[in-house]
Parts: C-alpha cells; structure tokens; sequence
C-alpha cells in the first residue's frame, strides 16, 4: 500500500498503467462519493452532520417539563445583527441568562433580603440560534424545568430582567405530546420549527464573510453521558494545553514586527517567514462563503478493479458523475456502478489527488471479491445491456 499526491496524467502511480493490460477485464466497479463541506450552516450538509444529533438530543426532554423561551433584541440598543451577535458570543449572554434563572432574584426592602424571582430548576435546556431577514439574530431555548404545567412556568418579567437586551420574548408550554412531535419533526425536516423557514438557517450576508470565528449553531447543558465524561474531557484539555509548549521549531514562523505586533493584513490573513530562505508566504483562512460555494464541486471516487483499487479526487461535481454513469445508489455507500475500460482510461486521466493505492495479490483479490458482493447484489437491477 502506498499513498501519493500529483495531478492529472503526470500522477506517478499511474504512469504507464493501460486499460488493456491483462489485468484490467472488461468490467471493473467503481463508487462516487459527494465532497460535502460539513458546514451546520450549509443546506446541503446540516442535515447529516447536524440535525440527527440534535433530534436524539431533544427526545431525551419530558415535554410535559419543557418551556419554549424565545429570545430577540431590542434594535435600538445595537448598531446591527452583527453587534447584537458579537457581544451576546462575547458576552456568553445566552449562558449568563440560563445561570441566573438558576440563582433567581432577592432584592431589598427595608432591611430585609426578600425573593421577587425563585430559582427556576432547570434540569437541562439546548439552545438555537436563527436569523431574521435583514441578518438580526434570535434564539430558541427549550429549558425542561422540575415542575410540569404551569407550575413550571418562569414568567415573562423574570425572562425581561435577565434578558434586557430584548425587545419581543415569548414563553410557551407544549400543550400534547402531538405538538412536541410536531416540532421535533419540522426540526427533522425543514431545520428549525417550521416550514417556509430557509432564511432563519441560512447566515446572512455578513456572517458569510467571517472565517476567524465559528458560528455555533446549538447548545446547551450536557447530556448524562457527556456529564460522566467531564473529568476526562478536563484532563484531555490539560493535555492540549501542556503539548501547545512542546512545539517542535519550524523553519516557518509567524512575522513579528519590532514592537511585538503580528503584521497581519486582516483577521483572515498571516504572514509567515522562512528562517532559512526568507521566503515570504500568506495563509488565508477560508471564510464561510468559500466554503459552502465549494461544497459538492469535487467527487471522491473509488476504483476496484483485478488486482488494485484506487481512491482520489476528482474535480468533477457528484451529479454530473451520476449523471455520467449508470448505476444505484446504496444508503451509506454512495453512487455504484460498473465501468468499462475506456472509462477507466478516461477517469484516471482527471484524478487530481490519489488518497488510496493497493495493488493485490491474487490471493487477496480473490478476498476483495467477496466484499463486493454488496454492490454486485444491488447493481443487478441496473441493465447493463449495449453498454
């Protein structure tokens, strides 16, 4: 097994490799694969790397607990969306907010301490964060509270005090089991509460352009599970901590001015010197447009053919790959089909990276076969007739 990086025909592991060679037979099978970006902002992505876990995660609250709180902002107290996001991420506002309904509120009276707010007993909550059209933030809570009904409700003067940058705040119980079903299913389908909603999941302008901050999209209060890994989680954490001053020195290093200050262009770009050569060289950071722009323009696609298989790159877009080749699509595999040598003269001749290089024994391929009967099985309803 080897693994190599090189561009179109000029790639070493393929020199000289011919279709027609003895063991290449006629039909060989191949699998394309989406290159996703992974973005919980992306709507072609959010779905598979984001809203499964979140649905498990909401499942685990008692309705019959659970307050809907709705969070928005005064806009006369902020520039725009951004300050409002900016100083609630710098802040921890939301954080804050879910703390100090915890403590409640004494004040007081006389020379007396009396309670104007008791301590609402939270069990656990999970926040979301959406966006209006003009790119101004809210969020939704959902806080799962001791007492059911309204004897669990936390009351709107009580959210206004420890929300004062909020203009419109709304609470709201689950009235059946069939209403929170409802919202865990939109949550499952549409992204967030409701349909006709793309705009409150989708970063606005702005945001698009940031790539030296990440945008969470949820949180909250760890799960039981979470909960009983947190010593380890504090220990691996010390150990990111102790590895940052073990840093082996690099003939690249960060360019410093004289008065200590990085000269960076923006917050995206840094420059970088070679000791050795004093060689010059910009990193960019790519920010969320670039990001979601490129996601689904290159495909991962898998070769298996007698005696190699061969995984890479190709900057050709999964849907046209599709589109190009006759095949199925398995759950958890991707797009399968069977190709032709000529094809596989003509696909070696785009592969941009090769990521996997094995060439078989014939004694291991008789073994790879067997691993293929999975695609075999479902690739008999595809007519490969006159192809």
């Amino acid at each position: 097994m080897m693994q190599a990086e090189a561009v179109n025909s000029n790639l070493p592991i393929l020199a000289g490799m011919k279709a027609n060679r003895s063991d290449m037979k006629n039909w060989a099978y191949a699998r394309v694969q989406k290159c996703a970006c992974g973005l919980i902002w992306c709507d072609k992505c959010f779905r598979k790397v984001w809203t499964s876990k979140e649905v498990e995660k909401l499942l685990e609250f008692d309705h019959t607990r659970t307050r809907h709180v709705i969070l928005t902002y005064d806009r006369k107290s902020f520039k725009d969306g951004q300050e409002a996001w900016e100083q609630t991420q710098g802040r921890k506002l939301v954080a804050n907010f879910i703390r100090n309904l915890k403590r409640g509120l004494k004040v007081k009276k006389g020379k007396e301490w009396v309670c104007q707010y008791n301590p609402v007993k939270i069990r656990k909550y999970r926040y979301y964060l959406e966006w209006h059209k003009d790119g101004w933030p809210h969020y939704h809570i959902f806080i799962e509270v001791e007492d059911e009904g309204k004897e669990g409700m936390i009351g709107q003067g009580f959210i206004h005090y420890y929300w004062p940058c909020g203009k419109i705040i709304k609470e709201k119980p689950f009235k059946s089991l069939g209403h929170w079903r409802y919202m865990i299913g939109d949550l499952k389908k549409h992204g967030y509460f409701g349909k006709e909603k793309k705009h409150q999941t989708t970063l606005p302008e702005w945001a698009l352009d940031r790539g030296d901050v990440k945008i969470y999209r949820s949180g909250g209060s760890r799960s039981g599970n979470t909960q009983a890994k947190a010593a380890l989680d504090h220990y691996v954490a010390d150990a990111v901590e102790r590895l940052k001053n073990l840093t082996i020195p690099s003939k690249w290093v960060e360019l410093i001015s004289k008065d200590g200050v990085a000269v960076v262009a923006t917050s995206l770009n840094k420059e970088f010197v070679n000791t050795e050569t004093g060689e010059i060289t910009v990193v960019k950071k790519k920010d969320y447009r670039e990001r979601i722009k490129a996601c689904g323009q290159e495909s991962k696609l898998k070769i298996v053919t007698a005696g190699r298989t061969i995984e890479g790159i190709v900057k050709i877009p999964y849907r046209k790959m599709v589109k190009q080749f006759k095949g199925i699509y398995i759950k958890g595999e991707g797009h399968v089909f069977k190709i032709g040598r000529s094809d596989i003269a003509k696909l070696m001749g785009v592969i941009e990276k090769i990521t996997l290089y094995v060439r078989h024994k014939i004694s291991v391929w008789h073994k790879e076969l067997v691993g293929l009967e999975r695609w075999k099985y479902h690739l008999q309803e595809v007519d490969y007739q006159g192809a």
